[in-house]
């Protein structure tokens, strides 16, 4: 019942290789589906061979490193995933150590200051750097294109 928990056993990152299809899953689909056009990675049809696309989300959420088990490194994750699920807003979970690898497309990463490493931090500045948007939850990075979570809830009236 907890979208953070689903989304740290179900992390890319724990498992790079094997795609999960989770049935009545709290998260928004993280994946490719079958028989169900809702999810924003496309989906396979009965009787065809051919993978039908859809568009991600342009919004993403960074997880930090599965290796951070204490909570402080994800402080405020899981009522902002709440409050998108909530308000039916399609995002995407990315995790930090695949984040180069996952940014295509998206315009806005909301991260938990917190959480992020010096590695990640990198990564954040390579995002800024092709034309992405930092949202942060705590304190600022000082990212280029930096805004805070309660900014962003305002443009967006969430």
């Amino acid at each position: 019942s907890s979208p953070l928990l689903q989304a740290r056993m179900f992390s890319a990152e724990r498992a790079e290789h094997i795609r999960f299809v989770i049935k009545n899953g709290v998260l928004p689909p993280q994946d490719i589906r079958w028989d169900s056009s809702d999810s924003p990675y496309g989906y396979y049809q009965s009787g065809s061979d051919e993978l039908i696309q859809v568009v991600k989300p342009p919004l993403g959420v960074c997880l930090p490193e599965i290796a951070n088990m204490e909570s402080a490194y994800f402080e405020g994750l899981e009522e902002v995933l709440a409050l998108l699920i909530k308000n039916t807003i399609p995002f995407r979970v990315i995790p930090e150590a695949l984040l180069t690898t996952e940014w295509d497309g998206l315009d806005e990463l909301i991260v938990t200051a917190s959480g992020v490493s010096v590695w990640g931090l990198r990564k954040l500045q390579g995002f800024c750097a092709a034309g992405g948007k930092v949202v942060t939850i705590g304190d600022s990075l000082d990212v280029a294109e930096e805004i805070s979570f309660s900014e962003w809830q305002n443009q967006h009236k969430v």
